[in-house]
């Protein structure tokens, strides 16, 4: 036997949808989101009430959760004038930000006096992000393991006199694989703020070589003075190379 309440509830969805004219729902999984659209029929009547559509059916009620708590904000948002883009943006996320007279006028003066400024140029901008860094990037290769497919690893490195990246691979990783079968390989190199689009990087491609052996003692002191706590640079396994 069907207990009463799940009777009761049965029967009061048929009622609603012998009178109702279209019934939609549909969920956002992505947002977890539920909507629920209902045309009154002859004896509806709906009315929102707390983030809620009561809809009533001859004495008796039912709800359904017509915006989640993310809906609720954003049209909090939209009456605050208050709405944010979403987007491949950058650090104010669309929200306008109000300046003083006075502070835009130095802005304004400022932005100016740099448009007719000498500037460094691009090499220098590239070489100062290089050299001035935490030291880690992701170094692309063409996979030994998987011909024809790019491999990606996030590797130490520290640039040398000439801005030129240094490496120690140990023999076992795949980016050593890779570069010994095809020493042509890429380098991405994000700022130390790095946190979005509207920040510096930089994308280097050549080729990584291993070093002449009279070479690597200046390499490893280079390194080291980088990454002072990388002690496995020591070991016979690993291999020393430059990207050029």
């Amino acid at each position: 036997m069907v207990p009463i309440q799940r009777s009761a509830f049965s029967l009061g969805l048929l009622f609603l949808a012998m009178f109702s004219r279209t019934i939609s729902c549909f969920t956002s999984s992505s947002s977890r989101r539920s909507v629920a659209l209902f045309r009154a029929g002859v004896s509806g009547v709906a009315q929102r009430r707390d983030g809620l559509l009561i809809i009533g059916m001859k004495g008796a009620q039912r709800s359904m959760r017509l915006y989640s708590t993310a809906d609720k904000q954003k049209e909090d948002d939209e009456v605050k004038g208050e709405v944010k883009q979403s987007g491949h943006g950058v650090r104010n996320d669309g929200v306008e930000i109000k300046i003083d007279p006075e502070e835009q006028k130095i802005q304004e003066a400022f932005m100016e006096h740099q448009q007719a400024a000498p500037k460094l140029g691009f090499p220098v901008d590239v070489r100062t992000l290089v050299q001035y860094n935490h030291g880690f990037a992701v170094m692309s290769t063409n996979s030994k393991a998987n011909p024809g497919f790019p491999g990606g690893s996030v590797v130490g490195f520290a640039p040398d006199d000439e801005g030129r990246p240094l490496f120690a691979f140990s023999g076992m990783s795949s980016h050593t694989q890779d570069i010994l079968v095809d020493p042509r390989c890429s380098l991405t190199i994000a700022s130390k703020d790095f946190k979005g689009a509207a920040d510096g990087r930089v994308n280097l491609m050549g080729k990584a070589t291993l070093l002449p052996q009279d070479e690597i003692e200046e390499a490893k002191a280079i390194y080291l003075k980088k990454h002072p706590g990388a002690f496995w640079v020591q070991f016979s396994d690993f291999n020393w190379f430059r990207m050029t």
